[in-house]
């Protein structure tokens, strides 16, 4: 099967996108497919936990993409995310691919707590994105607000001594916090306020902007597409 996937997806290639998926940091073997395109693939293999694992170790970037999107979460092991966010060369596939899929694991916390204090950006980033990405799906009585305050103070510790991608999580983290999570609403927001210069205000303008327009508490439907 995994010959038949990796020919429809090579059939979908786009070589102008391909260059703007090139530029970007993303790296070869790569067909520049963009992801609205790899959509039937992911209702059509949908739940597939073995092709996912093959995929995956493709090292294509847009099998690698797919492996996220139809992969059963209920099987995915502490080892699978490990072995995935190790071979994640880029934030694209670490927070946007592999931290969306632990979203929606049992194991994202005990995972993302351990990822977040990793010396590897791309792990770090990837850890607080999913639990951002957990944030802005689950209702608010299913999180742990112990647990939540826990993070946002160790949030507001590293945010000052973090950069690149790792700053931009972290500020995604309060932002969420402060729109999704209404228990820390008020505390998040404070906290995007202090750090308006590191983040150019990004979490502090997105709060507002909800706040504003009486969308406070809003959730996702689901994570994955």
């Amino acid at each position: 099967m995994i010959d038949e996937v990796l020919k429809e997806i090579s059939n979908l290639r786009n070589e102008r996108m391909k260059k703007i998926y090139l530029s970007n940091g993303i790296k070869e073997p790569v067909y520049g497919i963009p992801t609205k395109d790899l959509k039937p693939l992911s209702k059509k293999y949908k739940n597939n936990y073995e092709l996912a694992l093959e995929l995956f170790n493709t090292n294509i970037y847009e099998a690698m993409y797919l492996a996220c999107w139809i992969t059963d979460i209920k099987k995915m092991t502490k080892s699978n995310f490990e072995d995935w966010i190790n071979k994640s060369y880029c934030r694209f596939i670490g927070d946007y691919s592999v931290a969306v899929t632990l979203a929606e694991s049992p194991l994202v916390f005990e995972i993302a707590n351990i990822w977040i204090n990793s010396d590897n950006d791309i792990k770090a980033s990837a850890g607080w994105y999913a639990i951002t990405w957990h944030l802005g799906v689950k209702k608010d009585n299913e999180i742990d607000l112990e647990l939540m305050e826990e993070l946002l103070r160790q949030a507001s510790k590293e945010v000052y001594n973090s950069k690149g991608i790792v700053l931009d999580a972290i500020s995604q983290f309060i932002m969420t916090l402060g729109i999704s999570y209404l228990p820390l609403h008020e505390k998040a927001y404070i906290l995007a306020k202090e750090i308006s210069k590191l983040d150019e205000n990004y979490a502090y303008n997105e709060i507002s902007k909800f706040s504003e327009k009486n969308r406070l508490g809003f959730k996702r439907k689901n994570v994955r597409c």
